[in-house]
């Protein structure tokens, strides 16, 4: 009874949040914060690109919200025609996790590969390892986009990472386990109302804005994780290579 109680705030508390999501979008589009130059380079430049990179946060790992979109994208990168997928996980449980949801393999890209500290490609993480400790070391706490596409682009024979795709879980996909929680949950809120970045895909161009992803990158429906269809899947993510227009190279 109890678990359903939370359950029911649980979703109460969703509907709360993409209300507000919508709401903020709205908003924006009729003040016109929408930059006009971002629109028409992302309309130039809108195509599947070949090879698609996958993070996340480290420490959402252990909510089931960043497996289940894990799953979700892989499916929706088969549709859509994406052929290369990279998972970047740091920490190495994912995979292990998304094995067993991965039975099929006709719904996934048929090249696949997890980025860990158990994987053969530790070349690349020990390129990681040594740009995070640089960061710290310096005071910074975040790897920058273009340092991320520096590195999946030094060589080995997969065509060239295109797009980085950032998962995040909303607010209240996390594990109550005690009052401390109850802070992290208000924490996760607060980001993402205050950010209006309350979008569980974000698409961001790889090499072309460097550390500043761009504040139009476009999100994918995926609310079937709450009993939502997903809907218009090629409209709602839009897959854009790097604008070379931009800078104008």
């Amino acid at each position: 009874m109890l678990l359903l109680i939370v359950n029911t705030i649980q979703y109460i508390l969703f509907e709360i949040v993409f209300a507000i999501t919508f709401i903020f979008s709205f908003i924006k589009k009729v003040l016109g914060f929408e930059n006009i130059e971002d629109q028409a380079n992302l309309e130039k430049v809108k195509k599947v690109p070949k090879h698609m990179v996958i993070v996340f946060r480290g420490s959402e790992v252990i909510e089931n919200g960043v497996l289940y979109l894990l799953y979700k994208a892989c499916r929706i990168f088969k549709q859509l025609g994406v052929e290369y997928v990279t998972i970047f996980e740091p920490n190495g449980i994912v995979e292990s996790k998304l094995t067993v949801l991965l039975n099929n393999e006709d719904e996934i890209p048929a090249n696949l590969r997890f980025l860990s500290s158990g994987d053969s490609s530790k070349d690349f993480l020990n390129k990681i390892q040594r740009i995070v400790e640089q960061k710290h070391n310096s005071n910074e706490k975040e790897v920058t986009y273009r340092e991320i596409y520096s590195i999946l682009n030094s060589g080995g024979n997969w065509p060239k990472a295109d797009c980085i795709l950032i998962l995040r879980n909303m607010p209240f996909d996390i594990p109550i386990n005690g009052f401390n929680s109850l802070f992290v949950i208000l924490n996760r809120l607060r980001e993402y109302t205050a950010s209006f970045c309350t979008r569980l895909f974000i698409v961001t161009s790889l090499g072309t804005w460097g550390e500043i992803p761009p504040l139009l990158a476009q999100h994918a429906e995926i609310y079937e994780l709450w009993g939502f269809n997903i809907r218009n899947i090629e409209k709602s993510i839009v897959l854009y290579s790097h604008s070379k227009q931009r800078h104008g190279k």
